[in-house]
This record gives C-alpha cells, sequence and structure tokens, in this order.
C-alpha cells in the first residue's frame, strides 16, 4: 500500500521557553524529477537572532530527515539519520554563505542526473528561504573544488537566489507542458 500525498505537515508542538517553530522544506508529491519550491514543516529550535544561527538551524534539521508524521504523508527527502551530522560549519558575510560539509553528505542516488538535481534543490530551498542570503557556495571538507568533483564538475560554483529562482520557474515549466 502506497500511502497518498498529502503534503499537509503534522501540526507542531509548542516551542517551550528560549525555543521557536521554524520552517525546513521538503519535497512532497510524486514528481521525482523537477523539484518544487517544497513545502514546510515545523521544527523547534533554539530562538536565535542571529542569521547565520538561523540558517544552521535550518540546515541542521534539514539534514536530520523527516519524521515519520512526515514520510507517511508524501514528504521525502534525501536527508535522514545518517546525514545529521554532516555539516561542519557555515559563514555569511555580506549575504554570501558559505556551507562546509563532511563525509556524511554523501548520500544514495546524489550524483546520478535526478538524483542532483533533487539533492541540489533541498539544500538550495533551505537557504534561501533566509532573506540574508544572496548566494550560496558549498564545499567539502573545506574545499569548494572537492564538492564540484562529487558531481562531476570543475571548479567551484557559486549559485546566487536568482539561479534558484531561474530554475524553480524552468521546473514549473517543464512540469506544466
Amino acid at each position: 500500500v502506497q500511502a497518498i500525498a498529502t503534503c499537509n505537515p503534522p501540526d507542531p508542538v509548542a516551542p517551550g521557553p528560549g525555543e521557536k517553530i521554524i520552517s525546513v522544506f521538503f519535497e512532497c508529491g510524486n514528481d521525482t524529477i523537477y523539484p518544487t519550491a517544497g513545502v514546510g514543516v515545523p521544527r523547534i529550535v533554539p530562538d536565535e537572532t542571529e542569521a547565520v544561527d538561523r540558517i544552521e538551524w535550518t540546515l541542521r534539521s534539514m539534514l536530520a530527515g523527516l519524521t515519520p508524521d512526515e514520510q507517511a504523508v508524501g514528504f521525502h527527502s534525501a536527508f535522514d539519520a545518517a546525514t545529521a551530522e554532516a555539516l561542519n560549519g557555515l559563514t555569511l558575510a555580506d549575504g554570501r554563505l558559505v556551507v562546509d560539509f563532511n563525509d556524511a553528505i554523501i548520500v544514495n542516488n546524489m550524483s546520478t542526473s535526478t538524483g542532483m538535481v533533487q539533492f541540489h534543490a533541498e539544500l538550495h530551498r533551505n537557504v534561501f528561504q533566509h532573506q540574508e542570503v544572496d548566494s550560496v557556495e558549498f564545499h567539502f571538507n573545506g574545499d569548494c573544488a572537492a564538492w564540484s568533483a562529487m558531481f562531476e564538475s570543475d571548479g567551484c560554483r557559486v549559485t546566487s537566489r536568482i539561479d534558484w529562482e531561474q530554475d524553480l520557474t524552468e521546473w514549473e515549466a517543464a512540469r506544466n507542458q
């Protein structure tokens, strides 16, 4: 029996003192070719005021993957318990976010054509929800070229917010053909 994707996230538990609810975006539905803008699911995290801390909590929550309740209503993700500790750290300066991951970031199918698109879309939708981020560069153990090499590409790649929005527009158009 396959669950019907309702894309209705479970209701969040009320945050306690010093906590707040954030949205972490995952894919939901049956389209495994063209990513969407995603659907936010609630996560309770420490109430941080600095943008870099809020972005870090978003990424840590995404990397931990989905809850069983979220999976039951059709959410899916490249990330799960195996990737929970994949974040080495991040920096944010003048709108440019640099995110560094370790070996735990390597997930099954991330180097296939559709797997790579879904993998990167999940990362991008979660960082670009933060208005302070104008561009993002991902690193693997401190090296942006090593990140690109995992996807059979050369050099360092910086993705701008405009690039991300263009990707979403193109994927939406392809879905609607």
